[in-house]
């Protein structure tokens, strides 16, 4: 006969949620731990106070070069920009050159994220000129320290002490707004009439700053790339015959420069392939993509110094 399943069970042992729990002393330490659903404490009810905005204690040139070290797809792009704002250029100068430089490329940054980018590292900033070309004081930028904002604010549709920097209305397209006042006679009495009135502005342009051009001009293509083939000798011959090749207009296709080196043996041990050779000269600048693979005049300058160095 099978044994009945309810004697395989010790009743006693049981768990019943409404017996009393053992006696003995609470454990003090563990009555202290703060438990789910526990109420807070008055201190731990209260606010947090707000932090303090962290200073950015860099200068100009380091932002802007840790920001071309965070964005290392768009370095050329950057530097192109601030060298391109060595003479002073509108908005529209800045986009149109933007989308040249992006043209065989891809970015998510749109040209004004560009701008605001370089400006924010102090690269570039916003400045306003005269008809001699000098630059000149803007009576709607941000309210220097110590002094009081205006009243009733400075711009169309700014609260009273929003001034807004150059490159904000470079980008709001915002303009200056003054109070005018006419009367007006409705049959009866005359009265005066307040309202706003927009009044032209000299457009602003953008410029590099000192600390930007610094930056761009201590690059250092052709010793990049010296470092660069220095650094694997075994594969001189390769990088030569690489540049060598996409020095033809039009450049070359990714399949022309597998079929030049990719059966070379001295790809064979560790097995290379030609995007990896690319892909460092590009990053040093020796190469550039066009809708082909270009050498750059950097690239051309270090195949005219390995054909004077065998010529002697």
């Amino acid at each position: 006969m099978e044994a009945d399943v309810r004697d395989l069970f010790d009743e006693d042992a049981l768990f019943d949620p409404f017996e009393d729990g053992p006696e003995g002393d609470v454990d003090p330490a563990a009555a202290a731990q703060v438990t789910i659903g526990a109420p807070l404490s008055a201190e731990e009810a209260a606010p947090a106070v707000a932090a303090a905005p962290e200073v950015d204690e860099r200068t100009a040139q380091e932002r802007f070069r840790d920001l071309l070290k965070e964005t290392p797809a768009q370095r050329r792009v950057m530097l192109a920009l601030v060298d391109f704002c060595r003479q002073p250029k509108t908005g529209e100068e800045m986009d149109a050159r933007t989308e040249e430089l992006l043209r065989y490329g891809f970015s998510i940054y749109s040209p004004v994220v560009f701008r605001e980018l370089l400006e924010e590292a102090g690269a570039i900033r916003y400045a306003v000129f005269d008809d001699d070309g000098n630059e000149v004081a803007e009576t709607h930028g941000a309210v220097a320290e110590g002094e009081a904002p205006v009243e009733g604010g400075d711009r169309c549709g700014s609260a009273p002490g929003d001034g807004l920097d150059g490159a904000a209305a470079d980008r709001a397209d915002a303009e200056p707004c003054a109070m005018s006042s006419e009367e007006h006679f409705d049959g009866q009495e005359t009265v005066e009439l307040e309202f706003l009135e927009v009044a032209d502005e000299r457009p602003g342009l953008w410029v590099a700053t000192p600390e930007g051009l610094e930056v761009v001009d201590e690059q250092d293509d052709a010793g990049e790339i010296r470092d660069l083939l220095a650094a694997e000798p075994k594969y001189l011959d390769i990088y030569h015959q690489i540049l060598d090749f996409c020095t033809e207009d039009g450049g070359r296709s990714a399949k022309e420069l597998d079929r030049l080196v990719n059966d070379s043996p001295l790809l064979e041990e560790p097995r290379r392939y030609s995007g990896y050779f690319v892909g460092r000269l590009e990053r040093k600048g020796a190469l550039e993509w066009r809708g082909g693979w270009c050498t750059t005049q950097a690239g051309r300058d270090m195949i005219a110094e390995a054909l004077a160095e065998v010529a002697q």
